[in-house]
């Protein structure tokens, strides 16, 4: 809190005195004013000794209390702060609202960041309060209080970071991962795929023949071990090439590729596909980022909108600086930002991680002040003023007298996994993982993989465009596949219109909150323009024939199939009733058929559809293989029936088949 806004309240609170607690006791009014004189006059210490001396004489003189706080702050002793600001709410919880704001100050100040949080909780939970709650105090602090509203998500977000901070010195265990993965050589840069079956990394080989490859190492359930790591060899080369960064959908991979045709300096960023160990359509990332000099180590955030990145380029602070990108409308990444001299120092930063919710930054540097030659730190942004904090030191057990660095997170946010050469390792930089006792304090965000489909063949429906309301839209790959980072608990609309054989698909969607190590799954299934009417028309007899044929009339058979709860299987008494019904119709001319599934009312309402959805595409494939074509289905998932009948009667699949006779 500014010393500013600290008098300001001293003459706040001097008309409170002299405007609501004319019963106080003429002495402790005069050592009162006496204090008053004296923090106006900034002599602190004769202010606290006259504030003292009113609360000696006037023990329930609350004002007293509060500005005995705000000169032991002013003072910088926030430990006597706390302890006076305290006594005041404790005598009168509704004394001010400003004061809840200073005590949370306070509190984060003696590094008491559980009581902090609660305290700028609370000082937000009273917004939603008149400041004619407070008494004359409320009104008089509006002004301190609108420069503290606009002071309180940055301050949540300190104390979210330093209690993070905390969480990492409280780690129990570093281990080496082990022979499998780390070597004699160098081991750095890990990323591991959002079920934590693979692990990628870099392995630099010093010597003769030196060099940087990109391994896959594969983690066996079994053994509870990671497997030998095997060279990515449709990638690497003779050249230097490595530091992968992998995206939460698993697929998306951001390296690190020097010297070879494509590379404008001596590094650049390219980007890959991976499906396991296979890599395909490797390329250099469209825009504004790389350079004729050396650019590598990337990170993107969760939605894909912004990568972050260590470059030597000039117009840095000095060494290696971390810089940042975000893409642009077309796709291209822009102009690349430093990020700035609280992040970048004279030294080496590198090596950069953003969280999921692109909140906090985990980078390696040399340059701030650390344990050894190279620490972890962490830093959060301040999305209302844009600006980085400074940096913190993880601290051990993950930093140490020797060099840290690539720091990752997995999926669940609860495991770590960073480089170290510390004694008792392999060799060199060695691959090392930890476990938090408590997640980070990060948004919570769901991992959402989706699949664009024909929804009678159930096929993939490759490159369609997903639209998703504000957010960028996202093509299906060839698999029919696309993904999503979504905000837990958030709701999203989806849309696909852009395929000419398909019937436009909209749907509002509730992203719920997954904590699986796996993805939250979700079908667009695109229902089909079909032609139900008969494919030829009847023949028309010539003019002057004198013997017209009969017109043939429409006929309509209808049969109902039904469920067991929670079951889209056709069960054997079932699938004898639906032959039977088939045979009824199989010589006859069809025209049309239309099958539409149900489920009760037990559930939500997305699931019930999907069901639904699941049991008409049951009997529809049934159809199909008993001689209806495709083209001559209509099927739709109603979802759930609420009506007075049986739920088991509403676990039901309607057919209505249409024949020429």
């Amino acid at each position: 809190m500014t010393r500013y806004l600290l008098v300001f309240l001293v003459f706040n609170l001097f008309t409170t005195l002299t405007s609501a607690q004319q019963t106080m006791r003429e002495r402790a009014d005069n050592f009162y004013k006496l204090g008053e004189d004296a923090l106006v006059k900034k002599n602190f210490r004769q202010a606290a000794r006259q504030f003292e001396r009113a609360i000696k004489t006037d023990t329930s003189f609350i004002a007293a209390y509060r500005l005995l706080g705000t000169s032991y702050e002013l003072m910088n002793d926030y430990k006597s702060a706390v302890q006076y600001y305290r006594e005041t709410l404790d005598r009168d919880s509704m004394f001010s609202r400003a004061l809840y704001y200073q005590l949370a100050d306070a509190l984060y100040k003696t590094k008491r960041y559980p009581e902090a949080m609660d305290y700028f909780q609370k000082y937000y939970a009273l917004q939603s309060y008149g400041p004619d709650r407070f008494g004359f105090n409320g009104i008089a602090e509006e002004e301190m209080e609108e420069r503290f509203r606009k002071q309180l998500d940055g301050n949540l977000k300190a104390v979210q970071v330093a209690m993070d901070s905390i969480k990492f010195m409280q780690v129990a265990e570093i281990v080496n991962l082990g022979s499998g993965v780390n070597s004699t050589d160098e081991e750095v840069f890990p990323a591991l795929t959002t079920n934590r079956d693979y692990l990628y990394y870099t392995r630099f080989k010093e010597g003769t023949n030196s060099n940087d490859d990109l391994l896959i190492s594969q983690y066996s359930e079994k053994t509870e071990r990671w497997g030998e790591g095997r060279s990515m060899q449709k990638f690497n080369t003779r050249n230097p090439e490595g530091y992968s960064s992998l995206m939460r959908d698993s697929r998306s991979m951001y390296l690190t590729v020097c010297g070879r045709e494509g590379v404008a300096g001596s590094c650049d960023i390219w980007q890959a596909v991976v499906k396991g160990d296979k890599i395909d359509r490797i390329q250099p990332i469209e825009g504004l980022v790389n350079s004729d000099y050396w650019d590598g180590q990337a990170s993107v955030s969760c939605d894909g909108q912004t990568l972050f990145f260590a470059s030597q380029r000039p117009g840095g602070v000095g060494g290696a600086d971390i810089w940042m990108s975000e893409r642009m409308e077309n796709g291209y990444w822009g102009r690349p930002v430093n990020l700035g001299n609280k992040i970048n120092t004279d030294g080496h930063e590198q090596a950069p991680y953003i969280t999921d919710d692109g909140k906090t930054l985990y980078f390696a540097s040399s340059g701030h002040p650390g344990m050894g030659e190279e620490d972890i730190f962490m830093s959060w942004k301040d999305h209302n003023t844009g600006q980085w904090s400074i940096p913190i030191n993880l601290g051990p057990p993950i930093n140490t007298g020797f060099r840290e660095t690539g720091f990752f997170l997995s999926a669940s946010g609860k495991s770590g996994y960073f480089s170290s050469d510390r004694s008792g390792g392999l060799g060199g930089l060695d691959i090392y993982r930890f476990e938090l006792n408590e997640k980070l304090s990060s948004d919570t965000m769901t991992f959402v993989e989706g699949f664009v489909l024909d929804s009678i063949m159930m096929t993939p429906i490759p490159g369609a465009t997903v639209q998703l309301g504000e957010r960028p839209p996202v093509v299906a790959d060839e698999d029919g596949r696309f993904f999503i980072c979504a905000y837990a608990n958030e709701w999203i609309d989806m849309a696909v219109t852009d395929q000419e054989n398909y019937h436009p698909y909209r749907a509002h969607t509730l992203i719920p909150t997954w904590e699986k190590d796996s993805y939250y799954d979700i079908d667009l299934r695109l229902k089909p323009k079909r032609d139900l009417a008969r494919k030829s028309p009847l023949p028309v007899p010539p003019a002057d024939s004198t013997e017209m044929k009969k017109k043939k009339e429409e006929k309509v058979y209808e049969h109902t199939v039904f469920f067991g709860f929670d079951n889209f299987d056709l069960t054997s008494e079932e699938l004898n009733k639906l032959g039977d019904f088939v045979l009824k119709f199989s010589d006859k001319e069809i025209v049309k058929s239309e099958v539409f599934g149900y489920a009760d009312n037990i559930g939500t309402d997305i699931y019930n559809l999907r069901l639904s959805e699941e049991r008409a595409k049951g009997v529809a494939m049934y159809l199909v293989k008993n001689g209806i074509t495709i083209d001559q289905i209509y099927m739709e998932g109603k979802g759930e029936l609420d009506n007075e009948n049986p739920k088991s009667r509403n676990r039901r699949v309607e057919i209505r088949v249409v024949i020429f006779e």
